[in-house]
């Protein structure tokens, strides 16, 4: 099964909705569970809300939230506090409602967001949440100095009893780069 956060570059207005739902056959946020972990879908590119997560989308998520599960997982395109080079171009145009998002992830206990947008890789923690950019899946890379991120790379998890291991591999040279846990 394939589950996509959709982009800006996926359906930043009506008519690319209604493509994406039909292309998709699934709503543009939703939520899906295995075992004690919730996997959750945002989108921060719908039609008259680009670089936010609010209105419906938002009370969806709170209520969500609200489920009890051992670990949360987030997917969303574009990043909540994107690299300096990125900066203006993600959920941080608007401040104030990223900041709220945040807020949300830790008084719910989010573990992982996972970002795209950014054309680099980037892993950062913020209030116990680990933020992680990864885009770097194949478009023209924002930079090229690979101790920035700017690599192409995968992100190969694996699920384990314990809980979960995320391994960055440099597609190029096949290196590991990164490896982080969800315990």
């Amino acid at each position: 099964m394939v589950h996509i956060a959709p982009g800006n570059q996926d359906l930043n207005n009506f008519k690319g909705l209604r493509v994406y739902k039909k292309m998709v056959n699934k709503p543009p946020y939703y939520s899906f569970a295995v075992e004690d972990t919730q996997f959750l879908i945002l989108c921060s590119a719908m039609p008259g809300t680009l670089y936010k997560i609010t209105g419906k989308q938002l009370e969806w998520l709170e209520e969500e939230l609200e489920k009890p599960f051992k670990r949360r997982i987030v997917f969303v395109h574009m990043p909540l506090f994107p690299t300096s080079a990125g900066q203006g171009y993600g959920l941080d145009k608007y401040g104030e409602e990223r900041d709220a998002l945040h807020e949300l992830f830790v008084e719910h206990g989010v573990n992982i967001v996972f970002q795209g947008h950014q054309h680099l890789y980037n892993r950062t923690v913020k209030d116990g949440v680990t933020y992680v950019i990864t885009g770097g899946g194949g478009a023209r890379l924002l930079n090229t100095r690979e101790e920035s991120g700017g690599y192409f790379h995968y992100i190969l998890a694996k699920k384990r009893e314990e809980g979960y291991v995320f391994t960055v591999y440099n597609v190029q040279v096949g290196s590991k780069k990164d490896e982080f846990f969800l315990k």
